[in-house]
């Protein structure tokens, strides 16, 4: 006859209570409470603790049915409950605060591209219109330069000279 609870034959085996319950697919909770003798398990999940401890049908029984866990051990299952829902909270607001804080950078990502395009297009019309005045500018002062070499005097007298001498050397 064993004298061994469900709980000591799980930690022998080195499972914690989510490990068996992930292998069982049941809840922690469920694990939680065959081993405070809350519930009992199926048959079929009687051999398959078996299977998984290790140990025959007949002991996972006598574990739970004539060696109810004591009150030590179900304190101590408490407040083995009671750190795992802490360490499952704080892992859910880490989780949470991880969350948060790429939610926050891809936020600043996205703001400062979208400031930076802001600035590429505000530098774009920048460079646009300087390059406009200057092509105006270079068109005003060949117009100005043009309309002072075709109407200054000496432009005209240049222009009569020239002809003069084609005319002397043409005859």
């Amino acid at each position: 006859m064993s004298k061994e609870s469900l709980s000591s034959i799980r930690r022998r085996n080195g499972y914690s209570q989510e490990e068996v319950a992930h292998k069982m697919s049941v809840g922690r909770a469920t694990v939680s409470r065959w081993e405070n003798g809350i519930i009992t398990p199926s048959n079929p999940e009687i051999s398959e603790l078996a299977r998984l401890y290790l140990v025959d049908e007949d002991t996972v029984r006598e574990s739970i049915l004539k060696n109810p866990v004591s009150d030590e051990e179900k304190d101590d299952g408490k407040i083995s409950d009671q750190l795992e829902e802490i360490r499952l909270s704080l892992s859910n607001e880490l989780k949470e605060a991880i969350s948060s804080k790429e939610q926050m950078q891809n936020e600043y990502e996205r703001k400062l591209i979208e400031e930076r395009r802001r600035f590429d297009s505000k530098l774009t019309k920048s460079i646009l219109v300087t390059l406009i005045i200057a092509v105006c500018s270079i068109i005003i002062i060949v117009s100005l330069l043009f309309y002072y070499l075709m109407f200054s005097p000496s432009y005209k007298e240049n222009t009569i000279t020239v002809t003069a001498i084609e005319e002397e050397q043409s005859v």
